[in-house]
């Protein structure tokens, strides 16, 4: 595969592909490219018109793989299912406990 340079061209199949013209070539259009969850929707915000890299194969498919920008807030907007524990500033959602402001007794998250 090779890594290339180009700008979004459009955005199809409900917003998990692309088809980007490369800076190199201006004349031609990819095949469809897939767009990681990250850079879709609002979440990444990807749109026509960005300058994105992406990574080509032989029959002309790929993947983007980044924005030039570099723009990426980190947030996920949406929903969200995960399979395991998650864990922020060292908390476990799965493991900790709540404390009653009442009586001080602690209890276990539904």
């Amino acid at each position: 595969m090779n890594v290339q340079k180009g700008k979004i061209h459009s955005i199809i199949d409900g917003g998990r592909k692309a088809r980007c013209v490369p800076d190199n070539d201006p004349g031609i259009v990819t095949h469809e490219l897939v767009i990681p969850f990250y850079w879709r929707e609002t979440m990444g915000n990807i749109r026509v018109g960005e300058s994105v890299y992406y990574l080509e194969d032989e029959s002309m498919g790929g993947f983007v793989i980044g924005r030039c920008d570099g723009e990426w807030d980190g947030t996920i907007r949406g929903s969200l299912t995960v399979t395991e524990d998650v864990t922020g500033k060292g908390v476990s959602l799965a493991g900790h406990t709540h404390t009653d402001s009442q009586n001080g007794e602690t209890t276990s998250p539904k």
